[in-house]
């Protein structure tokens, strides 16, 4: 089969396809907007998956970050004020920052939202690729 002939028959097809299209725009526009949300809905999750799993932390040496956190404290992984201390005094070469996730209370057009975020401490722009 000739290239001409696979074209012509696509071409066809395409018209065919457009004609059916304008006789039910109800279905059409249900179509679209099915293959867009879908189409959508996939990008954001890529991108979140990819943003979370993927990408590695905007630091010189991501291999070489560890996380330290006490046992029995009253979360998970929860570590003192006290040993972020210690552990910086006798570790001058290496750069230690801490960091608790929290909820703070933002007014916006003078109204009280709760915002998640983290409150950060003794981490410098010197260990990371980001720049004040």
């Amino acid at each position: 089969m000739r290239v001409s002939h696979l074209l012509d028959a696509g071409y066809r097809v395409f018209r065919d396809a457009v004609r059916v299209f304008r006789r039910t725009p109800v279905s059409t526009a249900v179509l679209v907007l099915t293959l867009a949300f879908g189409i959508g809905s996939n990008v954001g999750m890529f991108s979140l998956i990819n943003a979370l799993l993927l990408e590695s932390l905007p630091v010189k040496d991501p291999q070489d970050l560890y996380f330290v956190g006490l046992r029995g404290g009253a979360e998970p992984g929860t570590s003192s004020h006290r040993l972020f201390q210690r552990l910086q005094a006798r570790s001058p070469l290496i750069e230690i920052g801490a960091f608790q996730g929290r909820e703070f209370r933002v007014t916006i057009d003078g109204r009280v939202e709760f915002v998640a975020g983290s409150m950060r401490l003794g981490i410098s722009f010197n260990s990371s690729a980001l720049t004040p």
